[in-house]
């Protein structure tokens, strides 16, 4: 399965995965998940997952992860890099976190995407200590999205690696936890950078 000239920022609520995007853009990276048809997209699935039931939340994500996918491979040589934060990976795991599908359920999906979705060059995983996570949701004072109990936290984590060792992505796990931001971005430049340079196809030198 070729890759795509794109990167993911998966993790869970409150890991920095905007922060990290904004902190790559200086660098040549096109955020892919600001464009307007990524938003529009975003802000319809958000939409139909309060219509409520188990099953219209993971579908409504699925539905804007399947619409990002397709932006990938529209984008694909107009940018060095695309980013796209948070990618069908995720919804999976909030499916099976947020107890509205059962392992079975995610893996039978997961087997379903893989050969549909645009395969990105890798996928930087970022993780948080819980208490580190906790208050960087509460001070950002997000909108009723965020379930910050530990329960819920283990939950995510469990089923996250589950799907990291059944999908055949390259995976970089990095944790920022009290570090600082210029850290967390020269770690995934470097993590970036040695994808790039197994992928001679694909042309990106950095320089903010």
């Amino acid at each position: 399965m070729s890759k795509k000239n794109f990167i993911v920022i998966e993790g869970d609520n409150g890991t920095g995965k905007d922060t990290l995007a904004q902190g790559l853009a200086p660098y040549g990276f096109n955020i892919l998940t600001y464009h307007p048809d990524a938003k529009a997209a975003l802000t319809q699935a958000r939409e139909e997952a309060g219509k409520g039931g188990h099953i219209a939340p993971v579908t409504s994500f699925l539905n804007y992860n399947l619409e990002c996918s397709r932006l990938v491979k529209k984008y694909d040589s107009q940018f060095d890099t695309n980013i796209l934060i948070r990618y069908w990976p995720s919804s999976l795991a909030a499916a099976f976190a947020d107890r509205n599908w059962s392992v079975s359920e995610v893996d039978k999906k997961l087997d379903e995407l893989i050969p549909l979705m645009a395969t990105p060059l890798c996928v930087i995983r970022l993780t948080c200590d819980m208490e580190e996570r906790v208050k960087r949701i509460i001070e950002r004072n997000a909108e009723g999205f965020d379930d910050i109990t530990l329960e819920r936290a283990q939950k995510y984590n469990y089923i996250f690696s589950h799907i990291m060792d059944r999908t055949p992505y390259e995976w970089v796990t990095i944790s920022t936890s009290g570090i600082s931001r210029k850290q967390i971005v020269d770690k995934t430049l470097d993590a970036v950078a040695r994808h790039l340079d197994d992928d001679p196809s694909i042309n990106h030198k950095f320089s903010a």
